[in-house]
């Protein structure tokens, strides 16, 4: 049985391997160093999770991940502390995914 998550729970403790975006990412000449996050980082903030199949998979490229990105500022106004895409990518894929959409740790 696989754990659910409804809104207002609290965030399980877990780790996950992930990218930073850093400005010397913005042009595609490095690749970052993936470092370690914890969801302990984000007790006492209210975090937004979604997930999608794969990175630069047709759907998810195209209609799951955009919407996000376009309301950002809106979630953002509305409370939202962290926006967080899980997928079973690996750290390096998803970040150079993110930066194509224009993430770029926002």
């Amino acid at each position: 049985m696989s754990a659910s998550v409804k809104v207002g729970d609290e965030v399980p403790q877990g780790t996950f391997v992930h990218v930073p975006f850093t400005p010397e990412l913005a042009d595609a000449s490095a690749c970052g160093i993936p470092s370690k996050l914890s969801t302990d980082e984000w007790k006492g903030k209210k975090v937004l999770i979604f997930a999608v199949p794969g990175a630069f998979t047709p759907s998810c490229h195209a209609n799951h991940a955009p919407p996000y990105l376009a309301k950002v500022d809106e979630l953002k106004s509305k409370g939202i502390d962290v926006i967080a895409v899980l997928s079973a990518n690996d750290p390096f894929v998803l970040s150079g995914w993110s930066r194509i959409l224009g993430f770029n740790g926002r």
